[in-house]
């Protein structure tokens, strides 16, 4: 997205829809992939910026303990994530949750969707966090921000048979 709403900060977030100032953790990247279990050639993914704060508030309470820009000391060493998918390998080794509504994620067109947050954008390597999650195509659009819903284009797309 990167839409510039105050000529003033080149990122815009996708869930508030304000700009974000380079300060804490922000801005984060979101890369958000559809089709995250099948065969590569359907998977589609599209780029969004956001405040870490406004991530947060859409993330379900169970997701947020696993959540590393809360303490990134727990799971980084050398600024290197070295748990980058707890809540898979510990909880629910075979199956997917959504990060926002925490329900399961059956394998259907488009879901589930791989979600790549990356903290500290634009800064040093050393200084970003990178975490994955899972999440509904449908709950992503939701949480998002209704003037950029609009732009959101991975619900429009079907499989090819």
């Amino acid at each position: 997205m990167g839409t510039v709403l105050d000529n003033t900060s080149p990122y815009c977030c996708c869930f508030c829809n304000n700009g974000i100032e380079s300060q804490g953790f922000d801005p984060c990247d979101l890369t958000v992939a559809s089709n995250f279990d099948k065969e590569k050639k359907r998977h589609q993914s599209q780029w969004f910026f956001c405040h870490v704060s406004c991530f947060k508030t859409n993330m379900h309470r169970e997701m947020q303990k696993f959540f590393v820009a809360d303490d990134p000391t727990r799971y980084c060493y050398n600024g290197k994530c070295v748990l980058f998918d707890k809540y898979d390998t510990t909880e629910c080794p075979h199956e997917y949750r959504c990060y926002i509504c925490y329900q399961k994620i059956k394998s259907i067109p488009i879901d589930p969707c791989a979600l790549n947050l990356t903290v500290n954008f634009g800064k040093e390597e050393c200084e970003q966090y990178n975490q994955l999650f899972y999440l509904h195509a449908k709950c992503f659009k939701q949480a998002l921000h209704e003037e950029i819903q609009q732009h959101f284009v991975l619900h429009l797309l079907e499989e090819d048979d």
